[in-house]
């Protein structure tokens, strides 16, 4: 790591902490559901919803609306989370950009 430091110009690390600086969405996707209209406009306080996701099943992370890691929910001080457990392959994120 040193010598790829020692070797990067001044510039390209100006432009790479610009690049780090950037804001993303990220988004964690417990499950997906189409539903009619009809359907969502009935909901009401104490409805609920199958989203299609078991229980044992690792929860989406998504990056801009892309996968890019999988991960279980977690409890961190009375607030969810989720705990990184599959980070997905370079080429496949390349892949979802199609």
């Amino acid at each position: 790591m040193a010598e790829q430091a020692e070797k990067t110009s001044p510039v390209e690390r100006n432009n790479m902490d610009m690049v780090l600086d950037i804001t993303l969405v990220a988004t964690a996707r417990l499950g997906r559901v189409e539903m009619p209209i009809r359907d969502i406009l009935a909901l009401g306080p104490g409805s609920v919803i199958e989203v299609g996701h078991l229980i044992d099943e690792p929860v989406e992370l998504l990056v801009n609306d892309r996968i890019i890691a999988r991960g279980d929910v977690v409890v961190v001080d009375e607030k969810f989370g989720l705990r990184i457990t599959e980070i997905i392959s370079p080429q496949a994120r390349i892949e979802s950009l199609h």
